[in-house]
């Protein structure tokens, strides 16, 4: 099946803003092939029932609804299906078409995805999620692609076709023009950060024992670190106060993902500290290493299973307990590390890896296997 000239439906955990994860920007890729892409936000009870059209991606609609029915996942099977159909309804009715392709990223919401009536039914977690709920989307969707070997691992069986397909990469990371990394003060070591600041698995205290035992380094922070479009928690607010105290930290609040290649070109190196021992599979991969590597800057990082074999491109602790150390010895080796070199071997990584690339990928396996 051709990804192109399709009325595709996605159905995305994260709402649209100004924040973009992947699902925002499969949606804006899928539009710019000529289809028209109904991108679904999460329901909200204070929205009105709309659709919303996106002026700067023509093809692209958001997709607003109040949900009629509270606590579907706690009913039984057949009732669950039964109220998920009649909430369907009301979308394609809002919507005024049917869609040629459900493209779900979300477990939560309309498991048995044929309510929507498609031809084509997918699931894509870019995400582990710890819920029964997950296998019911395997099994009703017709293929499952995935970004990380080890999620992949957790749904073969329930699925008949299942792929991996790693993270993209926004085209406009490569557009930028190297005039750009010349803005900052270059007597400072410059360490880049971006992403949702209020993650839960954001590991704060050896964070914060990187920042305070290397006060002679500037680091730049990018991403909401209050409620947002991804995340209506505020779990690490206290945690950034303090740090806005720090003289060498500067938090930037959430960045639209157009103007991040002007901000992330300027600095020297990047910064990656999840907590790996809660939940592996959640931090088996990340988008935002290849938004890191389209700058060609080495990056630091906690363990992350999808690049353990990847040492060019990306430095990893393998306990956290050993990130402030492996910090320090990258500065030493900072010249050595970010040669032109291993610069290009990164960018040619990411340029590899781009929302189109990965789009071209899938619509291959598509060809072949649905």
């Amino acid at each position: 099946m051709r990804l192109k000239d399709n009325i595709i439906f996605i159905l995305s955990p994260e709402s649209w803003g100004i924040s973009f994860v992947s699902k925002h920007h499969y949606a804006v890729e899928l539009a710019k092939l000529g289809n028209q892409v109904f991108f679904i936000n999460p329901p909200n009870q204070n929205a009105k029932n709309a659709i919303q059209d996106i002026p700067e991606y023509p093809g692209l609609k958001v997709v607003d609804y109040q949900s009629r029915f509270r606590g579907l996942n706690r009913l039984p099977a057949f009732l669950r299906n039964l109220l998920n159909n009649l909430e369907a309804k009301r979308i394609l009715k809002l919507c005024g078409l049917k869609p040629d392709i459900f493209w779900s990223f979300d477990p939560f919401r309309f498991q048995n995805f044929k309510g929507f009536g498609a031809k084509l039914n997918i699931y894509h977690p870019v995400d582990p999620h710890q819920t029964k709920l997950e296998r019911i989307c395997a099994a009703n969707s017709d293929i499952i692609f995935t970004v990380s070997h080890k999620i992949l691992d957790t749904l073969k069986g329930y699925g008949r076709l299942s792929f991996q397909v790693n993270h993209g990469l926004a085209p406009h990371f490569l557009e930028h023009p190297d005039s750009i990394a010349t803005k900052l003060d270059n007597s400072s070591v410059h360490v880049g950060y971006v992403g949702n600041l209020n993650y839960a698995l954001l590991d704060i205290e050896i964070l914060e024992t990187i920042i305070k035992s290397n006060p002679e380094v500037q680091f730049h922070f990018i991403g909401p670190y209050k409620k947002n479009n991804l995340s209506n928690a505020e779990g690490h607010l206290s945690f950034w106060e303090k740090m806005l105290k720090e003289k060498n930290v500067k938090l930037y609040g959430p960045v639209p993902s157009s103007e991040l290649p002007a901000l992330i070109n300027q600095f020297d190196l990047f910064l990656m500290c999840y907590k790996t021992n809660i939940n592996p599979l959640t931090v088996s991969n990340s988008h935002k290493i290849l938004e890191y590597l389209s700058t060609g800057k080495i990056v630091i990082s906690h363990f992350v299973d999808e690049y353990k074999d990847k040492s060019d491109l990306i430095k990893m602790a393998t306990n956290n307990t050993d990130l402030p150390v492996l910090f320090s010895k990258t500065l030493t080796e900072l010249e050595t590390l970010n040669s032109s070199r291993l610069q290009k071997i990164r960018q040619d990584f990411a340029k590899a890896n781009t929302y189109p690339k990965q789009l071209e990928r899938i619509e291959n396996i598509l060809e072949e296997h649905v």
